[in-house]
């Protein structure tokens, strides 16, 4: 009696600690007891479930099923575990395994019926939801017209899709089983081996190019993404592998790497320097060729190391014609410029440079390339040829002015000879008087003519001006009161008409007096006897205008282009008095001051000239125009 109270105490507590739900059904399939789980499973309490008939928990279509059981039960019969849908009380599924059995008393006789049910709802979506993965990773894998397999780290192949199976001309029961490097050229075998052989050490994703050897022989080129499998202790199961043919794509490269191997050859054996730079906040040298050795005497890695060095190596007198070129633009996507460079070894080079803009498919500039070639041969022949016109031109200036001074040195000479000669053949003192004024007047022609050569020499080869303030109408009154002794002599009057509100102007006082002297001097020279000349000034757009007219006979359209030449008269016979170095001298002295000397002139109605002068000269006179200026042909 001890030992079944014992026994019956062990299986209550077996009962209630149970993790699955457990019923005792009566013979007519009504519940005589549940357990703890049962009540927890269903969301009955114990007392709504004792009583309950099983008929009242399963889903009404496998009633019938539920049915043919009992029926088995009660004829004896063992049934292996099944499953079977029922309803909670709060009218959701659950799908469980079941398990039932006929319990009998010791005589044999049916007492109960013990069904034990295992909730498996869970664990059934998790399986659909593997199947149906299972699914699309089979439609995906089968419907890719990449190549799909797997392998174990053995090499042998245990999956392969519909695309390997076409490439490789086999069926999927022919590859798998066997090992892909069947598929590869023997002498590959060794790296993939230790490819494969690094990602069963390291689990990684990573690409790997080999070729593959079709069914025809021909040996294809295959680009694959190999993704190793691991279970959840680490362990590499297997490895997939997905891969495309990429034949194409490396004979496109090898084409490209032979385009680019000719390209550098030809790059490398240029004798013009090549550069491209990438434009960034700050532009990277992405290449430049050995060239630039030859041309600046320094190492390519410097350039690479300092990519302004090319700029560092300007000539000083050129950086700031190079720095001040416009930027490379959607408006100047091209430019050329010629500067010089100073080499370490002090040696200066000429380059010609042309550089333009690349853009990206979306038009963004995102390089700039360029070109620069040693032009210093060239230039060197151009100054040479320059130099070599320049002594030409200066060889027939020196024999035209030869020529022309000669002419006029000879009169006043011929004059002084013939003079001297009558002098000493003359006993007449009065006669010898005569003559030996003659011979003065001309002495003072030829000191006034070498005194005006001097001044033009000294105008052509840059004189040293001294730029002071002054006031030009003062300057005017002082050359008017000088030339009073002229006008009284050739009967002529003198009209000054000055701006009194003409402000101060830097000029040179000497250089000015002579050229303004010069322009009166014409004016008196070729005024007849009776008439006049006007000077007048005004201040216009900032500048001083000097304007100095006549009653004489004007000058005739021929004649005008050439009145600045020096030793140019338009009194062909030289019957009136002059050199024809008057407005040259005067043209030269107007330039170097900055300004401009214009003529107007009718044949019979008088001539006017026009001097306008800038009103502020700077302190220290433009050193480039006076050389500029000097440079000019003389006379032009």
């Amino acid at each position: 009696m001890p030992l079944r109270s014992s026994n019956q105490f062990l299986y209550r507590a077996l009962f209630e600690q149970n993790n699955d739900a457990v019923f005792l059904i009566d013979l007519n399939g009504c519940h005589l007891a549940v357990n703890h789980q049962a009540t927890a499973l269903f969301g009955y309490t114990t007392d709504e479930l004792v009583g309950l008939s099983f008929r009242q928990l399963v889903v009404p279509e496998e009633l019938p099923l539920s049915y043919a059981v009992l029926e088995q039960l009660r004829a004896g019969a063992t049934l292996p575990i099944y499953e079977r849908r029922f309803r909670r009380k709060d009218g959701s599924l659950l799908l469980a395994e079941v398990n039932v059995a006929l319990v009998r008393d010791s005589e044999g006789n049916p007492l109960y019926i013990q069904s034990i049910l295992r909730d498996i709802t869970e664990r059934r979506r998790m399986e659909e939801a593997v199947r149906q993965s299972e699914a699309r990773y089979r439609s995906l894998v089968e419907t890719q017209t990449e190549l799909v397999c797997r392998y174990l780290p053995d090499t042998t192949l245990v999956f392969v899709n519909e695309a390997y199976c076409r490439c490789f001309g086999g069926s999927s029961s022919e590859l798998i089983g066997t090992s892909f490097l069947n598929l590869i050229p023997a002498e590959q075998h060794s790296a993939i081996l230790a490819h494969v052989r690094s990602l069963v050490a390291e689990p990684r994703t990573t690409r790997y190019e080999h070729e593959a050897v079709l069914p025809s022989g021909e040996r294809r080129w295959q680009l694959w993404v190999d993704q190793v499998l691991v279970d959840e202790r680490g362990q590499v199961v297997e490895i997939q592998a997905v891969g495309r043919d990429i034949t194409e794509l490396k004979q496109t490269q090898l084409a490209l790497a032979e385009s680019e191997q000719r390209l550098q050859s030809i790059f490398d054996s240029l004798q013009d320097m090549v550069y491209s730079v990438f434009i960034e906040d700050q532009p990277r040298l992405a290449y430049i060729n050995p060239a630039v050795e030859q041309i600046y005497g320094r190492a390519v890695a410097e350039f690479y190391a300092n990519p302004r060095l090319w700029y560092e190596a300007v000539h000083p007198d050129d950086r700031a014609d190079v720095a001040s070129a416009p930027p490379l633009d959607n408006d100047h996507p091209y430019s050329e410029c010629e500067y010089r460079i100073l080499r370490p070894d002090g040696d200066i080079r000429w380059l010609y440079s042309r550089a333009w803009l690349v853009r990206d498919g979306e038009g963004r500039p995102v390089r700039l390339d360029g070109i620069s070639t040693d032009i210093t041969a060239r230039r060197i022949a151009q100054q040479q040829a320059f130099a070599l016109a320049l002594e030409t031109e200066r060889v027939n200036l020196l024999s035209r002015f030869i020529q022309m001074a000669s002419h006029e040195f000879r009169t006043p000479l011929s004059i002084i000879n013939s003079s001297a000669f009558l002098m000493s053949q003359c006993a007449d003192p009065v006669r010898r008087e005569g003559y030996a004024e003659r011979v003065e007047t001309q002495v003072m022609l030829l000191t006034r003519l070498v005194d005006m050569l001097v001044k033009l020499s000294k105008l052509d080869n840059a004189a040293e001006f001294d730029f002071q303030p002054g006031g030009l109408n003062l300057l005017l009154r002082n050359i008017a009161s000088g030339l009073q002794p002229a006008l009284l002599k050739y009967g002529l009057s003198l009209q000054l008409e000055l701006d009194g509100s003409l402000p101060n102007t830097r000029f040179d006082y000497t250089w000015m007096k002579e050229g303004l002297e010069q322009i009166l001097d014409n004016a008196v020279r070729y005024t007849p006897a009776g008439g006049r000349i006007t000077v007048r000034t005004r201040l216009e757009a900032d500048n001083a205008v000097i304007e100095v007219e006549d009653t004489g006979a004007g000058i005739t359209p021929e004649a005008m282009p050439r009145i600045f030449e020096r030793f140019y008269r338009t009194d062909i016979h030289h019957t009136t008095p002059g050199f024809g170095l008057g407005l040259t001298i005067a043209q030269r002295v107007i330039e170097q001051h900055g300004g401009t000397i214009e003529v107007d002139s009718q044949p019979g109605a008088g001539t006017t000239f026009r001097l306008v002068l800038p009103h502020v000269l700077p302190r220290h006179h433009d050193e480039g125009l006076v050389g500029a200026l000097a440079a000019k042909t003389p006379g032009g």
